[in-house]
């Protein structure tokens, strides 16, 4: 197992990194949020690039999270070695089912209540439009983000 927020021994090894709703995970801690950025500056080559979805702040069919905001990434980013070549807002498919909120809240219960607290608010909204959406799949609020490191 590997720490992300180091990923010693892979200096220089990757093109493309393509980071699939994780970065988020950190939300409210910036400072890992750029240790994080700058272990991905470490383990790329000259001239990587970097892809990444968010959680955004958007509001996509009354589905809103708390989300990361904009100008997060080009502070983090921007000043972890790499240039914020596009920042946009997309979706991200999703299928949901009843229980999914009731397990993930079961393995962060060790974390701050504020965490749950979103997550709960998350699991009304998906409520209210699952009579909407066919097969429990849903488009989640996030950011399209490419960047390329900078040398």
């Amino acid at each position: 197992m590997a720490d992300a927020t180091k990923l010693d021994g892979l200096q220089n090894r990757f093109d493309t990194v393509v980071d699939s709703a994780f970065y988020h995970v950190f939300m409210g801690d910036e400072a890992v949020q750029v240790s994080y950025a700058q272990a991905l500056h470490r383990a790329t080559k000259p001239g990587a690039r970097l892809f990444m979805f968010e959680f955004a702040p958007h509001n996509v069919n009354g589905i809103q999270w708390d989300g990361i905001p904009a100008d997060n990434f080009e502070r983090v980013l921007g000043g972890s070695g790499w240039h914020l070549d596009y920042l946009g807002p997309t979706t991200y498919h999703s299928r949901w089912a009843p229980d999914t909120f009731d397990r993930m809240s079961a393995i962060l219960s060790e974390h701050v209540g504020e965490t749950l607290e979103k997550m709960e608010r998350m699991k009304q909204q998906l409520a209210a439009v699952q009579e909407l959406v066919e097969d429990r799949l849903v488009h989640l609020p996030v950011w399209s983000v490419a960047a390329t490191r900078l040398d």
